[in-house]
């Protein structure tokens, strides 16, 4: 008895080739169309304060690593002084603008990759789903983060390299991990997977020593502007900071332990793969040859958080989340491709599939919110449309504490009546983005006191002596912060206030203090 005698297996038949893909298509069409314009007036969090002063500030002569703090790779540093000399600098809009279209172009990335490689669009099409489904719940906090750029940038790395395996291909694979290293040095978890990939074609031998040459050489050139400049020295210096037996590093067996632990329990991290090793016998050798590839990504990008010298921060989940989607996409390719298995089977393992993928509407998914964005942008005013974005983070104390037009005023003020000389110290508790989409110099040895929360409250000595010598500098601070501030405030920096700065204007509880022309003893 054949599958044509069952009415039901034809039907599935029919679902399994366009209407499928066609109907995914259209969900991730239109949760792209109603998160990207709403995404593009949300505020800069404090990390990105961080890459957007180091640039700016860069240009003005103040070096990142050795006049300002810094423990970070200076991938991202670039793209902030890339797109503060294209589109002026402080321009949130145009940062937002190009991390929605990176996120855009994986998409693009995905559905080539499959049709080239699992002999359609549907499993390009579930991985960008599943994709979406992670970056479009996320809020201010966390989009926009280096963890999803060089993780994306190596997971395109591998798609190109798997798509077109050639030159061509090893030489985009080879720009794509060495553009993730100058952002992250995690994203070597993710090159066993890409050697597997370039090792593919004929000739693996001369193709991986072509990549691995064209790697080395990229990477070269990314970290060049710090020799040139004068600071590789200290930029190396800087990464001992977060070196294991630093107050920043939190690495150990039972954190290891923890994280890794954490990270197996969530069902799709291991019932995905799992699934994708079990059935990648009946799909093609290309088939199977992808599942080893993306199992091998997801067993990297296993390690990037565990691995990280702080792994509580929690947007360190997002390249495992982008590993797994595209394996997600692999066994929608597995599925689709499986004739062994009876129609029916496969599209209800598909759905299964997709029902795990795509949980709920993505929450900042709004159509009301884009279309008043949309507004908002051509009015030139941002200050009356709060963000959907613009939320408080469970894991963040009051990350969205301030009114979004007492915050967009004090930064219209900083922009227009405050001169580009005078440096500006945020000393706000609760980190909003000043300094960076202000334009404005730093007082302290850092954008904020950010670094001293965060990374070594032991700098407080440093900041203290840092502002007590910027002359003709204004402080923008929260004075009296509610009670749920669980950590403590910074008793030199306050008394430096106190005693060389005045109150000069308000916005809501954010205040503005002026350097004093004749300041006591």
């Amino acid at each position: 008895m054949t599958d044509d005698q069952f009415p039901a297996d034809r039907l599935a038949s029919r679902l399994l080739g366009a209407p499928l893909t066609a109907a995914l298509a259209a969900i991730v069409l239109l949760e792209y169309l109603t998160w990207a314009p709403s995404y593009l007036i949300w505020p800069w969090w404090a990390d990105h304060d961080v890459f957007a002063t180091a640039a700016y500030s860069w240009g003005r002569g103040v070096k990142p690593y050795r006049d300002l703090l810094g423990n970070n790779f200076p991938g991202t540093t670039y793209l902030f002084a890339a797109l503060g000399a294209l589109f002026g600098r402080g321009n949130t809009v145009a940062f937002q603008a190009a991390d929605a279209a990176m996120v855009a172009g994986f998409g693009v990335a995905l559905v080539a990759w499959s049709r080239r490689r699992l002999g359609g669009s549907l499993g390009g099409l579930v991985a960008y789903a599943a994709f979406l489904n992670m970056y479009m719940n996320l809020d201010y906090t966390h989009v926009g983060q280096r963890d999803w750029h060089a993780s994306g940038l190596a997971a395109t790395a591998i798609l190109a390299a798997e798509a077109w395996p050639g030159r061509l291909g090893r030489l985009a694979g080879a720009l794509g991990i060495g553009l993730a290293l100058t952002i992250r040095p995690q994203a070597v978890f993710f090159a066993p997977a890409l050697a597997m990939a370039v090792a593919g074609g004929p000739r693996p031998v001369r193709a991986l020593v072509e990549w691995a040459g064209a790697t080395t050489a990229v990477v070269v050139a990314g970290f060049a502007p710090l020799w040139l400049s004068g600071i590789g020295g200290d930029f190396l210096r800087s990464l001992a900071r977060a070196s294991v037996g630093g107050s920043y590093n939190r690495l150990g067996v039972s954190t290891f332990a923890r994280t890794m632990l954490e990270q197996l329990g969530e069902v799709r991290n291991l019932a995905i793969p799992a699934a994708a090793l079990l059935l990648r016998h009946h799909g093609g050798p290309a088939a199977r040859r992808t599942t080893v590839i993306w199992l091998a990504a997801v067993g990297g990008a296993m390690l990037y958080r565990p691995l990280s010298p702080n792994p509580s921060h929690t947007y360190l989940t997002q390249p495992l989340a982008v590993a797994v989607s595209a394996m997600a996409g692999v066994l929608a390719g597995l599925l689709a491709g499986a004739s062994t298995l009876k129609p029916t089977t496969r599209l209800a393992a598909l759905l299964v599939l997709c029902a795990l993928c795509l949980v709920a509407r993505p929450r900042f998914c709004n159509p009301v919110g884009s279309a008043n964005a949309v507004l908002a942008l051509a009015r030139g005013d941002l200050s009356a449309t709060v963000p959907t974005g613009y939320v408080p983070h469970p894991g963040i104390e009051a990350s969205a504490r301030y009114d979004w037009g007492d915050y967009q005023r004090l930064l219209k003020y900083l922009r227009t009546e405050v001169s580009p000389a005078t440096r500006v110290a945020n000393h706000l508790y609760y980190l909003p983005a000043v300094t960076g989409p202000a334009d404005r110099t730093p007082a302290f040895p850092a954008e904020s006191t950010a670094w001293l929360r965060v990374v070594r409250a032991q700098d407080e000595a440093l900041y203290a002596e840092a502002l007590e010598h910027a002359e003709g500098s204004i402080v923008v601070w929260d004075p009296d912060p509610p009670p749920l501030v669980t950590k403590p405030r910074f008793a030199r920096i306050d008394e430096v206030v106190k005693r060389l700065y005045t109150f000069d204007r308000r916005f809501g509880p954010i205040e503005v203090w002026t350097r004093r022309a004749n300041p006591g003893p």
